[in-house]
């Protein structure tokens, strides 16, 4: 099978895009380790009674669990350890897991809810897995984007991501989407001369578990859009594509969409904003210059 004996990590497994990534991976033969937190959340399932689902349908499924919370610096440091106690490759690491917080929320390490979880962590927990993957032949690393990254800015203060005044939970979630673009294009090119790839995508309006609940007039507006997105499974078939199609085995530093390469808006060609914001993470997330990969 196309990705027997390849071992996969996906954040954000037990719903959505995520789960039907893993469903999918498994078939193909990979094992898959579902990065999620330990407690599930609204219309979350705990990872595993995913696992127990997909084993349901696929018997001879390789899967297993290692908790992981993105908003919080510490887990995703345990868990790099206990990945790596457990395996000595990683052929993917599918960033996929995120949020949208309508009102201003802080993580235990201080930072805005949003940007922690759908860039900083993916930024701490991928550098912190550079060394397996750059040691794993043809790894591949797929960042899910979104096309809202054409409505973000990012803009600093003090060393940090600037959270827009007043708060507004859309435009934030669309700043951190430019953020995952920024990031691949950057790892991109530290990536040159080694054999990993790294590749961002737009999976489309997806009806997922992303959106939360909302009362008034924001609830019936999201539940009129809700009707028109794609299911999770049509939603997670560019994920799936980076992941292990022979296609894009050599392709590195690109946006895609529908499984066609694509243009990022004008905004995320700004190679200063794109520099500054890797350093700018580095500092948040504590990354010292052992842990950090260097320009080739």
């Amino acid at each position: 099978m196309l990705m027997s004996n390849k071992t996969v990590i996906i954040t954000g497994a037990n719903s959505g895009i995520g789960k039907e990534s893993t469903i999918a991976l498994s078939k193909m033969g990979a094992h898959v380790v579902l990065a999620c937190r330990d407690t599930a959340f609204g219309k979350e399932q705990h990872a595993n009674e995913v696992i127990a689902d997909i084993k349901k349908q696929l018997p001879n499924a390789s899967l297993s669990f290692i908790p992981l919370d993105l908003a919080c610096f510490d887990s995703i440091r345990n868990f790099v350890i206990r990945f790596n106690q457990q395996h000595s490759q990683l052929d993917v690491l599918l960033n996929n897991a995120g949020v949208v917080s309508l009102e201003k929320r802080q993580t235990r390490d201080g930072f805005e809810l949003t940007m922690a979880t759908n860039h900083l962590g993916p930024f701490l927990l991928t550098n912190l897995l550079l060394p397996v993957l750059i040691n794993t032949p043809k790894s591949r690393i797929v960042n899910v984007s979104s096309k809202a990254h054409a409505k973000g800015k990012i803009t600093f203060s003090e060393n940090r991501i600037k959270t827009r005044r007043p708060y507004m939970g859309l435009a934030t979630y669309a700043d951190s989407k430019l953020a995952n673009i920024y990031f691949t294009q950057e790892l991109a090119e530290r990536l040159k001369g080694t054999d990993t790839t790294v590749n961002a995508l737009h999976p489309g309006g997806v009806a997922s578990n992303i959106w939360p609940d909302s009362n008034g007039i924001i609830g019936i507006i999201r539940r009129h859009i809700v009707k028109k997105l794609k299911t999770p499974a049509q939603g997670a078939q560019t994920s799936i594509y980076l992941c292990s199609s022979p296609d894009v085995e050599q392709v590195s530093g690109k946006y895609f969409y529908k499984k066609k390469l694509k243009q990022t808006c004008a905004r995320a060609k700004d190679k200063a904003t794109q520099h500054k914001l890797w350093q700018v993470s580095a500092e948040c997330t504590q990354l010292n210059n052992e842990e950090l990969k260097q320009p080739s």
